[in-house]
């Protein structure tokens, strides 16, 4: 199998996955929204984002380290083993003391006790998550597999057993074991791959440095997508934090495109920089930002398009707020797409842990410091607009900061080129939203129209600056169509 038919097979495997862990409870939210209702909605976004931050902790920075770690050794056996040994020992021990500090909050110091005390399911699934080992050994399709026939039985579940506002309980139950269940089954699928080994404690001394540099990023990119629900529900009402809970789920679907894309080509470009194959690091770099910028571009203007006729639709009346807030968010996505590139396939493949982090940390203290001026007075808006300043500072700051011998600057400039068929698609669908009666059909014909005119457009883009892999994809539909 060639490298890069292996690289669009874990693309399209782990963005497959992520599309579903997002896509099915996104299809449940209209039924969750209209059970729960807005306030049910905010109370388990709150108790959840908590506990998330718990989580986070018992995985220090493993999820980028463990996977950077075990793509360089893969391909011996021996090193191999024991460097999943000794990630494994540390980050047991680290998760089950997050879980015990958890369960001491959720029993004296939580405000909703219960709601927390049933979370606790959940940062325990910590424990056995292990998804950095396959990820490192580029094994995406034994994870979409198993996450895939965990998050339907979630699905039904959830369709089942939720059914009024006094079960919220349940919901969060529900949400909760799934998360465990799917940790302990990969965990216990690990041994097919490598053998634990004893590990002494000065073999563990080396990971942990490493460890936690890159645990400050993640701990800081946290504060884009979970600080803002917890102090827009401590600052705010939980009805409006269920607002913006719908409305960052909806822009959770293109972001699980852009992350499953990160997740695939840090294994890959972290063997090509290894090799040291400079032609194939600007190759593989100047590809991802071409297709994925098309790809944020079309989503970003597409969703901003239909967003006000799609949230009384999709959620029901009460949700309508939650359109205004879609296309806010939508603007954070080409800079969070070209971040995520950055990251992923220069500054962690290269050991750049600290610039890294450090992009993170200042960014994450500007989104603190917005939402802190901003949701009082602006509640909802004020969390988007700080979201935006964010991650624009991210991208600003990863730019400075990347290997000066690729021209990422020529790379982006010649993909802003996809702005003006997303501008026309977005000019014609939010027309045909604003004059047409707002219903399911309207809502329909805006996404059909807006997927055929920016597909056309940025078709013929790619034609005529005879993109090659573009014209290879075109021959190759061309051949099948004429057989």
């Amino acid at each position: 199998m060639s490298s890069n038919s292996s690289i669009k097979k874990n693309i399209i495997y782990q963005a497959f996955y992520e599309v579903i862990a997002i896509v099915l409870p996104l299809v449940t939210s209209p039924y969750i929204s209209r059970v729960l209702g807005a306030e049910g909605l905010g109370i388990f976004s709150y108790t959840y984002s908590i506990a998330y931050y718990y989580q986070l902790f018992g995985n220090l920075g493993i999820k980028f380290y463990g996977n950077r770690t075990i793509a360089r050794v893969r391909n011996d056996k021996k090193k191999l083993n024991k460097a999943y040994s000794e990630i494994l020992v540390l980050h047991i021990f680290v998760s089950i003391v997050s879980c015990m500090v958890y369960v001491v909050y959720a029993l004296f110091l939580a405000d909703n006790k219960l709601y927390a005390i049933l979370q606790t399911v959940m940062v325990l699934s910590t424990v056995f998550d292990i998804t950095w080992l396959f990820f490192g050994l580029e094994e995406f399709k034994l994870t979409v597999v198993r996450n895939t026939v965990i998050k339907l039985i979630t699905f039904v579940s959830i369709l089942v057993f939720v059914k009024d506002k006094n079960d919220i309980w349940l919901y969060i139950l529900i949400m909760a074991f799934s998360q465990f269940l799917g940790q302990a089954i990969l965990f216990g699928m690990a041994r097919k791959y490598v053998s634990f080994l004893k590990v002494r404690f000065r073999d563990l001394r080396p990971h942990i440095r490493p460890m936690l540099i890159l645990f400050i990023p993640v701990i800081a990119t946290s504060a884009f997508k979970y600080m803002d629900k917890i102090m827009l529900g401590s600052m705010c009402d939980k009805t409006t934090l269920g607002y913006y809970e719908n409305a960052s789920k909806v822009l959770d679907i293109p972001l699980s495109v852009i992350v499953s894309f990160g997740s695939v080509m840090l294994p890959r470009m972290t063997n090509v920089i290894a090799q040291n194959d400079k032609d194939g690091v600007e190759l593989l770099t100047s590809t991802s930002i071409k297709y994925m910028s098309c790809v944020s571009i079309a989503m970003t203007f597409g969703m901003a398009g239909i967003a006000i006729n799609f949230a009384p639709i999709f959620w029901g009346t009460e949700f309508t707020y939650s359109g205004k807030l879609i296309m806010l968010l939508a603007i954070t996505l080409p800079f969070t797409t070209l971040s995520n590139i950055v990251r992923n396939q220069d500054l962690i493949p290269n050991g750049k842990d600290k610039l890294y982090s450090l992009a993170i940390v200042i960014s994450a203290a500007v989104n603190l410091f917005a939402n802190w001026l901003l949701i009082p007075k602006y509640q909802a808006v004020g969390a988007c607009i700080g979201t935006i300043i964010a991650e624009f500072l991210v991208f600003v700051i990863q730019m400075l900061m990347v290997n000066k011998s690729i021209p990422y600057w020529k790379y982006i400039r010649n993909s802003m080129v996809f702005l003006i068929p997303g501008l026309i698609m977005f000019i014609i669908v939010y027309f045909i939203g604003d004059k047409f009666n707002k219903g399911c059909f309207t809502l329909v014909v805006q996404i059909g129209f807006g997927g055929i005119i920016y597909l056309v457009l940025s078709g013929w883009i790619l034609w005529v600056s005879n993109d090659s892999e573009f014209k290879q994809i075109i021959n190759r539909i061309r051949g099948v169509s004429g057989n």
